[in-house]
């Protein structure tokens, strides 16, 4: 009976301290403790309903939403030129199939038509512009990471920054580090001199080497060589 009690004081002081006010569970923000229940709490839904809710039920994500959200999506309280994810509402139109529908414009400046409960639910974002840059992007990503110089790029960072390498003595360990931050800006700085030397040299005899070699990988400090260049260039 004892174990029991401390598990149950446990419990409480363990809810008390990780739900606090104006947090937010799914579509409910707490609003305060309910004086007349300790452990009931009045929450504030997206559809501006309040609801009292118990504390372990909105910890353990039983209760997402008001039992008007629930019931019936059609009741719920939206205004225009209110945004949702890249979709800002303008007005809203006839009801199609017993469903609320609204214009919306997307951030692209396309204009769509989307019913409520996809709205409320996020099911959609956009006009397909979210999308279609998810798979330019990952299309991007899987194109580059079978190129050469995305290799070499990948390379110079291990070298520089990854302890487990063979040459990070022999370059973090003499402060040398690579300047550009992200692989695009090294794509735009060395891409046109690197396929200039491909076709002089051919693409396996082509590496990155560094002018001065005491000093960080840049663009003013970089070059394309091949092997016997590089070799002869060292400390």
């Amino acid at each position: 009976m004892l174990d029991w009690l401390r598990l149950s004081s446990f419990h409480n002081i363990y809810l008390n301290y990780m739900i606090m006010i104006w947090n937010k569970y799914w579509k409910l923000t707490v609003l305060k403790q309910w004086e007349k229940w300790k452990q009931y709490l009045l929450c504030l839904c997206d559809c501006w309903n309040k609801k009292e809710i118990r504390k372990d039920h909105l910890k353990w994500w039983k209760t997402k939403t008001c039992t008007k959200c629930r019931t019936n999506p059609n009741k719920l309280h939206i205004q225009e030129w209110d945004t949702f994810n890249r979709l800002t509402i303008l007005k809203e139109v006839t009801i199609k199939w017993k469903m609320r529908t609204f214009k919306c414009k997307c951030i692209c400046w396309n204009i769509s038509y989307v019913w409520i409960w996809d709205l409320r639910n996020w099911n959609i974002k956009s006009c397909w512009c979210y999308n279609l840059e998810k798979i330019t992007k990952h299309w991007y990503c899987t194109r580059a990471k079978r190129e050469r110089i995305y290799v070499i790029w990948e390379d110079m960072k291990q070298r520089c920054y990854n302890s487990n390498n063979t040459s990070y003595k022999y370059y973090w360990k003499r402060w040398i580090k690579v300047l550009w931050k992200k692989f695009e800006d090294f794509r735009d700085d060395m891409e046109k001199s690197y396929l200039e030397h491909c076709k002089w040299k051919w693409e396996k005899n082509t590496t990155i080497d560094r002018i001065d070699v005491n000093w960080n990988y840049c663009k003013e400090n970089c070059r394309w060589a091949d092997y016997i260049i590089q070799s002869n260039n060292k400390r």
